[in-house]
């Protein structure tokens, strides 16, 4: 038995014993002598992997992969390790080896679910998620089944496997946290509050049930309550702002005495937009007022010309002596459901002659649509319609249809022929806002284009999934936030026919 043979024995017999950094000195001196050592590839990745070290581990996997292409256990790790390196596919195919040779094993199951469900393809994973749910009931796999069906937008079905994962060990807090997602999204909004406070019970410092229960509660339109448990969303890892490095301290809601104040934008932009209105009541309060926003509003808030500066987030941020995220607003001024809507509109939008130019000769009504949601957010897919889902509303020939998308998903290309694409002229909110006045309805998903359309007072009507977002309430057409706003949603079908069917009928009597 030669040098490499010795040090491979005795590293394999320090791994059998758990002397885990010895037997990785020996196959690293089996490595320098042979490089190329199957079993001692095998077992060094092997460790690494069970270290945590995926990025190491995965050149040696795939140095011994041919002489391991029978090994059901060597596939199995050499599919975790490129799991964990985001390559998806290739984990799927070596999980599919893995599976053939070993079709028992339930952690290959979920394995190969996993580099399914890192694909998007949740209903290729579902039935191994339901086959690996079904042999091993535990509170793991019945939450992977649970979190699989609510992203397919079966809420009821997941609420069902939570509550049996809750019901399996009530001392985790898990279950308790999704199964009021799951109840959140059916619009039980007491009921996932209930759910939330058991996981708060088992976990008291788990961020994500607090904000999710302040959603809850906002949802239900208990404001003063929401807003308290929605600053929990500062304890999660997220990162929400670009301003996460400010120390300067926050500011409570009290007289700013002449200290000038930061408010600074947070999450997507149409929350920027609806937190706007607050704006005035902050510079009310005996200070200058600092709106802080992203490059692409700094236009549109910078023309308002009112009571507060506007700064850029994509710069550094200006000398304040108070700060605030614009989304807290609404707690520290005490804002409750019966203080809205305040100003029909808030937000003005400046003069560009390229639009009325080019909506000059379009006959009837000027109606602009967005459909689409961006797709990098969560939920994203199911706030947006497929666009052939709308062909109703284009076989209205007295309308005219204005996409006020800036971007096109490959499938929305070509655009219908009565839609017409100002893309080239959507440089920023403020083009889009310019855009916006010179329609008369705005017809769009739940995106930054609603709240911008409801900012400046314009007519819009906003289709939304049953499982809307908090700020647009539950069970009315209207909502207090925007007053030129209706709302159409989605029954428990979660189809969009009977939506587009409503707007149809709806247009019909507008443009009459």
């Amino acid at each position: 038995m030669d040098d490499s043979e010795k040090l491979l024995a005795q590293a394999i017999s320090e791994l059998r014993q758990s002397r885990i950094d010895e037997a990785a000195r020996h196959l690293d001196e089996v490595l320098a002598l042979v490089p190329d050592h199957p079993l001692a590839n095998s077992f060094r990745a092997t460790v690494y992997l069970s270290q945590g070290n995926s990025a190491a581990a995965l050149p040696l996997f795939r140095r011994a992969a041919d002489a391991h292409a029978q090994d059901p256990a060597f596939q199995q790790n050499f599919a975790i390790a490129l799991l964990q390196q985001d390559a998806f596919e290739e984990a799927e195919t070596h999980a599919r080896q893995a599976l053939a040779l070993n079709p028992q094993s339930a952690q290959v199951l979920g394995t190969l679910a996993r580099s399914l469900r890192h694909q998007n393809r949740d209903a290729d994973a579902l039935p191994l998620l339901e086959q690996l749910a079904a042999a091993q009931p535990t509170v793991a796999t019945l939450n992977d089944l649970g979190l699989c069906l609510i992203d397919l937008n079966r809420p009821d079905q997941a609420e069902a496997v939570f509550s049996r994962a809750a019901d399996a060990d009530p001392g985790i807090s898990a279950p308790w946290h999704n199964l009021g997602n799951a109840l959140l999204d059916q619009q039980r909004p007491d009921e996932a509050i209930a759910a939330y406070d058991r996981a708060l019970a088992v976990d008291p410092a788990d961020a994500a049930s607090e904000v999710h229960k302040g959603q809850a509660l906002l949802l239900a339109g208990k404001y003063v309550e929401g807003w308290n448990a929605y600053e929990a969303r500062w304890r999660l890892a997220a990162k929400l702002t670009q301003r996460g490095d400010l120390t300067t301290p926050l500011w409570d809601g009290g007289p700013l005495d002449g200290r000038r104040l930061l408010v600074y934008a947070e999450q997507g932009m149409g929350d920027t937009i609806q937190f706007a209105r607050f704006l005035s009541m902050a510079a009310g309060r005996g200070g200058p007022v600092i709106a802080d926003v992203p490059a692409p509003l700094y236009r549109l808030f910078a023309e308002q010309g009112g009571d507060y500066d506007v700064s850029r987030q994509d710069q550094p941020p200006p000398p304040h002596e108070l700060r605030l995220p614009m989304m807290s607003l609404a707690r520290v001024l005490g804002i409750g459901l019966d203080a809205l809507p305040g100003p029909t509109s808030y937000l003005t939008a400046g003069d560009d002659p390229q639009w009325s130019k080019r909506l000059a000769a379009r006959p009837g009504p000027l109606v602009g649509l967005a459909w689409r949601a961006l797709a990098e957010k969560r939920g994203s897919a199911r706030r947006s319609v497929p666009l052939p889902d709308l062909a109703p509303l284009f076989a209205r020939p007295d309308v005219s249809w204005v996409s006020l998308q800036k971007e096109y998903a490959p499938e929305d290309i070509p655009l219908p022929g009565p839609l017409l694409d100002a893309s080239d002229g959507l440089g920023d909110f403020a083009d889009t806002a310019a855009l916006i006045a010179c329609l008369d309805l705005v017809v769009t998903v739940d995106t930054a284009v609603a709240h911008l359309a409801g900012a400046l007072g314009k007519p819009c009507w906003v289709m939304l999934p049953r499982g809307n977002d908090w700020r647009w309430l539950t069970g009315r057409s209207d909502s207090p936030w925007y007053p030129t706003a209706r709302l159409y949603r989605q029954n428990d079908s979660r189809e969009w026919a009977s939506v587009v069917e409503a707007v149809a009928q709806d247009l019909a009597r507008f443009s009459s």
